[in-house]
């Protein structure tokens, strides 16, 4: 799916695990690594076995057929993988070269549409970092545990149940 923001042109796209080959993961580690553990300093291992259970949803600058600079980027996680009883979106992130665009927004919803229709009886459970709360809460997920702190970043756990969620 491509779409414009700001006169600019972007693409859309979500693959299973299978269909990323080596230099995809090579390049979603780079950008994955360039925001979380050096721009936010978060000291964890990024290679997780999350990677092969989770679709991948990438946003790239630029029409799809010229797919060479990851704008945005999050993983969707098969129920029980990450949390028992849930699915869940993880390793949300945008380039800083393309935040104020609202990326973040579009492949969120995104991504939570393509999870609930993957995944329909299971609701999403979300560690949230906890600057994001409001922005998560702006998708009816809602806040399932304490504050604490994680990587040196301060978390809360969510989730979203279309069940509870506003109409």
């Amino acid at each position: 799916m491509e779409f414009s923001v700001q006169n600019e042109v972007f693409s859309l796209e979500i693959l299973a695990f299978s269909a990323v080959d080596k230099q995809l993961l090579y390049d979603v580690m780079t950008a994955r690594q360039r925001v979380f553990i050096l721009e936010q300093q978060c000291a964890f291992i990024d290679a997780d076995a999350f990677d092969f259970v989770s679709d991948h949803l990438f946003v790239w600058k630029g029409p799809f057929y010229d797919r060479k600079e990851i704008a945005a980027y999050m993983r969707i996680l098969a129920p029980d993988s990450a949390y028992p009883g849930y699915s869940s979106i993880g390793r949300v992130m945008t380039d800083a070269a393309y935040r104020g665009r609202n990326l973040g927004k579009i492949s969120f919803e995104h991504g939570m549409d393509f999870c609930l229709k993957k995944y329909p009886q299971f609701p999403m459970k979300i560690q949230a970092q906890l600057y994001l709360q409001k922005f998560y809460e702006s998708f009816d997920f809602y806040p399932v545990s304490k504050v604490y702190l994680d990587t040196g970043i301060w978390h809360i756990d969510m989730v979203y149940d279309k069940h509870l969620a506003k109409a």
